[in-house]
């Protein structure tokens, strides 16, 4: 009897090694059940990994000792991932990445937030503050991930008892162990991170984060964005939020508008999107980004992948922040609200080797060409966030 179930498990893990297909590329080594899916996801994490290092670093990065090893689950569970990787020498080794969702949402939205993280750890060589790693990669995500943060965010702010305080949240270095705290991190970490790229720049951004850790973060805020310390960020990150997170780089063109990205995996991609793999279930899915606990220090682990089940058409009720942003009479004229030292703060691309930023649009602007129709609007300000991400990312996904 021992033996017979052995044996039946045996063959189970035989048959899903057989029905198993890879793909491999010069970083990455992905596993999916079809060759069509593996292809997809490979090509477009090769893509990701060079535009999001030129977006942030101003250069591609060389290739990894080791490839990536990434499994992708395509279904009609809630979009998730994980990503772990270790810091052993200076060097960043057993890179392993875990994809699940809608192909769509995946190579739209998990994928780039999960090579993100792999960017950073590339380029900071080191466990980043947990807001910052997390903020700074749901600014790659689509528009109506974005969404379900920034609703949440909307009904915690302001309130001590849900929110964190700035110093609380620059002062974790782990995830919360309750999932709705673990979300509302995830939520204020993208604010946080979007309001810090707009002002700065991303140069800034990666300075910041450095400087955080030999100076503090009183020292490297007054050094490196227009604000005094943690008191005055604080101030004026929450009265841009109350004021429905308006845009802050308002002189440049909406992503749509910059020049795409050479289609590396576009036909592949839309050949998946034809086929029908990428239509979405019939329930709504919140992704939570709910990352392990790291065993280790030296070890990052990213995302856990588990999901909270919405009600159908609960993704097609405008959320509070939909309602508010745009509505409010200090939309288009937010100013600084805490004393903070009057400089210029610029994103240098001399100095930095780091693009100029325009790519990142909380919303739309006046004349800015609709995500859906792709029509230029006809003024006024659209009550949804627009596409953040590198130039280029949304016509190829």
């Amino acid at each position: 009897m021992m033996f017979c179930r052995a044996f039946a498990v045996f063959l189970l893990f035989s048959a899903a090694a057989v029905s198993a297909e890879k793909y491999e590329t010069a970083n990455f080594v992905v596993t999916a059940a079809s060759a069509e899916t593996a292809r997809a996801v490979g090509e477009a994490a090769e893509v990701c990994r060079s535009r999001l290092a030129e977006h942030w670093l101003g250069r591609r990065m060389p290739k990894w000792s080791r490839p990536c090893r990434v499994s992708v689950n395509v279904g009609s569970m809630g979009a998730g991932g994980s990503t772990t990787f270790q810091f052993v020498n200076g060097e960043v080794l057993n890179w392993r990445m875990n994809l699940q969702g809608s192909l769509e949402r995946i190579l739209d939205s998990v994928l780039p937030h999960e090579v993100n993280h792999t960017v950073f750890a590339s380029y900071f060589r080191r466990p980043l503050p947990r807001w910052a790693d997390e903020g700074a990669a749901t600014l790659f995500e689509h528009s109506s991930e974005q969404q379900k943060q920034l609703h949440l965010l909307q009904s915690v702010i302001g309130k001590p008892r849900e929110s964190y305080s700035l110093s609380e949240l620059l002062a974790m270095k782990e995830y919360p162990e309750d999932s709705r705290r673990m979300l509302i991190l995830y939520a204020q970490g993208y604010a946080l991170a979007d309001f810090l790229v707009q002002q700065g720049g991303r140069a800034s951004y990666l300075k910041f984060l450095g400087d955080a850790e030999t100076d503090g973060w009183e020292a490297a805020i007054s050094d490196n964005f227009d604000h005094a310390g943690v008191a005055s960020l604080e101030k004026n990150w929450l009265a841009w939020i109350r004021a429905g997170m308006p845009r802050l780089n308002h002189g440049e063109p909406s992503l749509v508008e910059m020049v795409a990205l050479q289609p590396v995996a576009t036909g592949t991609v839309r050949q998946a999107r034809n086929s029908g793999v990428m239509s979405a279930g019939a329930g709504t899915v919140i992704r939570s980004q709910t990352p392990e606990i790291p065993a280790a220090v030296g070890k990052r682990t990213g995302d856990g992948g588990r999901s909270a089940v919405v009600p159908k058409g609960a993704a097609d009720v405008p959320s509070e922040d939909s309602r508010i942003r745009g509505g409010l009479p200090g939309y288009r004229d937010f100013r600084l609200q805490a004393p903070a030292p009057r400089r210029r703060v610029t994103d240098s691309a001399a100095e930095s080797s780091v693009p100029l930023r325009g790519e990142f649009e909380p919303t739309m602007h006046r004349g800015a060409i609709d995500e859906v129709s792709g029509e230029r609007g006809r003024g006024g300000i659209e009550p949804s966030p627009q596409w953040a991400g590198f130039p280029g990312q949304k016509r190829l996904f």
